[in-house]
Order: structure tokens, then C-alpha cells, then sequence
């Protein structure tokens, strides 16, 4: 099956989330939506709507464990550069 241009990917690494569900409270889409893009799974989160997702990688960003992954999408990133990306990382 091929993915449609734009769509958007969100992959969570089990193995290394740690439950933690920053990704959930720093996710815009998840604030008075009626489709949210994340939900409380079994200690971790699980990602329910990805068409919801506008690729802005605010949840990328903010996990700490690294386990989260955007890729896809014509968002615009809130981290224009990569030294933009590292200064984010380091306050974490």
C-alpha cells in the first residue's frame, strides 16, 4: 500500500518510551479536538489519529527518550535548523 503525498507518520519506539506523556500535553492537536492524536495506552502513549497530526514535531521534540518519530507531512517545523533541534534537546 502506498502512502499518500503529505501523510503524515508518527512512530513510537516502545522499547525506549518511557512513559512519561509529555508528547500528550505538548501536542496541540490533542487540546478541544475532537480527534485527537495520541491516547493513554497500557503505560504508554499510542498514537490514534495520525491524520489529525499537522507535523509541527513539538511531540518529537519534546520526548526525552527520543522514541518518537515524525516523518512526512507539509507542516511547517518549528525547528528551521539543526542548530535550532540541539538547543531544544539540550534543555531536556
Amino acid at each position: 500500500m502506498e502512502e499518500e503525498s503529505g501523510a503524515v507518520r508518527l512512530e513510537i519506539d516502545a522499547a525506549r518510551c518511557i512513559g512519561c506523556w509529555e508528547c500528550l500535553d505538548a501536542c496541540p492537536q490533542m487540546r478541544n479536538t475532537e480527534y485527537p492524536v495520541f491516547a493513554r495506552g497500557e503505560g504508554k502513549p499510542e498514537v490514534i489519529n495520525e491524520d489529525s497530526c499537522i507535523a509541527c514535531l513539538t511531540c518529537q521534540a519534546i520526548c526525552r527518550a527520543e522514541a518518537l518519530t515524525v516523518s512526512g507531512g507539509s507542516g511547517k517545523s518549528p525547528w528551521p535548523d539543526k542548530r535550532a533541534w540541539a538547543k531544544c534537546r539540550a534543555i531536556f
